[in-house]
């Protein structure tokens, strides 16, 4: 069932350079509203940076749902999860990469079980380069991330955060990065706006 909250707002005023040190968030999942079913390569060339020469060039691989997809007009809908990449390394980078010679020997997954009507969002995973070249994009323009996801980075930040955090508040109640992982994870998705000085 849909939780009806309103989702709180996380704001994150940086330091300068901040937002290109939390780009490792995009890794975790963004989640991105989607109503219905679309192709693929249209709803990412909707993302902050992302062009038709850049999904040629760079994004070498392609995963929905944890299955490789080759096809920028096959469709994703609601729910799904898609994990985006740019060329990895040796066999599996050959086996997964998009349309690549060894892709026959990609095991061939079965189809998904029915279930419960999805949620009206996907989550999008970038991974190495793509998430340095795009992540800070998706970051500055404001995101929602499932709260027990942010909840768990900023816990794992450690002591790295009081250096680049110099304000942190959700929905306008000041938090310290102590207490920040704790407040997030208590609601299903947070919104996170963040700024540098």
């Amino acid at each position: 069932m849909t939780d009806k909250r309103p989702i709180p707002t996380l704001r994150l005023d940086l330091a300068p350079g901040g937002i290109e040190r939390l780009a490792t968030l995009v890794q975790r999942g963004l989640v991105i509203s989607l109503s219905g079913p679309v192709p693929l390569g249209d709803f990412l060339i909707r993302q902050a940076g992302f062009t038709p020469d850049y999904l040629t060039t760079t994004v070498q691989t392609i995963f929905v749902n944890g299955i490789p997809r080759d096809d920028l007009d096959s469709p994703i809908g609601p729910g799904d999860r898609v994990a985006l990449s740019a060329a990895m390394p040796g066999l599996a980078g050959a086996i997964f990469r998009r349309a690549g010679a060894h892709a026959s020997l990609r095991s061939r997954p079965a189809a998904p079980p029915a279930g419960e009507p999805a949620e009206p969002w996907i989550i999008l995973k970038l991974f190495n380069r793509i998430g340095r070249d795009r992540g800070p994009d998706l970051l500055r323009q404001g995101f929602l991330i499932q709260g027990a996801t942010l909840g768990r980075f900023l816990d794992r930040q450690g002591n790295r955060f009081p250096s680049l955090i110099l304000s942190l508040s959700l929905d306008q109640t000041p938090l310290t990065t102590d207490e920040a992982g704790a407040m997030v994870a208590a609601h299903p998705l947070v919104r996170v706006v963040a700024t540098e000085r």
